[in-house]
């Protein structure tokens, strides 16, 4: 009964956290941007002067001039208010200019950074996951070929020798397997980490998550291989050996990992490419070696999509 409690406070909690984010937070996203685009850039400064123009116009007693009427009013002023009228003008527009230039660099400069910070850390974690799925898959691709060569009329000691190696592996696949769902938790801090430069750049968090669900669905089948072992200084090292292997699941898996393997590889390097393209800007020798990599890039791009949606390739 407590068991059942807590799960219906924690789904009740999570319904209330869904509908104060639809209803509030959102919202409030929404709000704050516009009123950052409204003050802090210059658009949004023109947007707001026309508008509060047009709006005094049509409600206001004493209506702004227009135009032609501003311009007729300047030209009526004498020489000397002229001359300060637009040094004022002058000085007010010219600082505007050089304090807009200078934020505006300085926060594009910044942003540069965090793209090239965000670069670095996806090729770090997405190529440790890889690394450590790389030797996994190492790992069944041994044990796979070696149970094939096995034939009923080869001698025990050949046999043997064939699965010793694998055999003296097994705890280092369990290791590996262990390091590479921590590795995994370093690629989904990703989001966290860096979600205000993910969300301002097409595409990123897509095809992160896509590479991230290969390597999970790598995952998986890997959970389901008990790496066989025995003492091989004992009588029946071979027999019990055999025993614990199973051919279809370890079959399984390394097919999954090598699928993983070419999707995740492809997918996060398109999306930390994509992070430095404002960075490296694209010539000719990129759009020739692009052409040559069209057939690579849609292959990964279909295996990409066909695994977002539960399909196989």
């Amino acid at each position: 009964m407590a068991h059942m409690t807590a799960d219906g406070l924690k789904e009740r909690i999570t319904k209330i956290a869904q509908v104060v984010t639809a209803s509030i937070v959102i919202p409030l996203a929404w709000i704050e941007g516009t009123l950052r685009w409204l003050i802090g850039s210059a658009s949004g400064v023109l947007v707001l002067s026309l508008s509060a123009y047009f709006y005094l116009r049509r409600t206001s007693l004493s209506r702004p001039l227009m135009p032609s009427q501003l311009l007729a009013w300047f030209a009526a002023q004498r020489y000397e208010i002229k001359l300060g009228i637009l040094g004022a003008l002058l000085t007010v527009v010219g600082f505007a200019i050089a304090f807009w230039t200078a934020s505006t660099t300085w926060r594009r400069q910044k942003e540069l950074e965090l793209r090239i910070e965000g670069h670095k850390a996806i090729l770090t974690r997405f190529q440790r996951a890889l690394r450590l799925l790389n030797s996994l898959d190492s790992y069944l691709h041994v044990l796979i070929n070696a149970l094939r060569t096995l034939t009923p009329q080869m001698p025990e000691a050949e046999k043997a020798l064939h699965i010793a190696f694998s055999n003296s592996q097994a705890m280092e696949f369990s290791k590996s397997r262990q390091q590479l769902y921590a590795a995994m938790l370093d690629v989904y801090e990703l989001h966290s980490e860096y979600a205000v430069i993910f969300a301002n750049v097409i595409a990123v968090p897509t095809d992160l998550r896509k590479a991230a669900a290969a390597i999970e669905a790598a995952q998986r089948q890997l959970a389901s291989v008990v790496p066989p072992t025995a003492d091989p200084h004992a009588p029946q090292f071979v027999q019990t050996f055999l025993s614990r292997c199973n051919l279809q699941i370890l079959e399984a898996a390394h097919a999954e990992c090598g699928r993983a393997r070419e999707v995740a590889s492809g997918i996060f390097g398109r999306a930390s490419g994509v992070l430095i393209h404002a960075i490296v800007k694209p010539n000719f020798w990129a759009l020739v070696n692009i052409t040559r990599m069209g057939r690579i890039v849609g292959r990964i791009t279909l295996l990409g999509r066909m695994r977002s949606r539960g399909e196989r390739p």
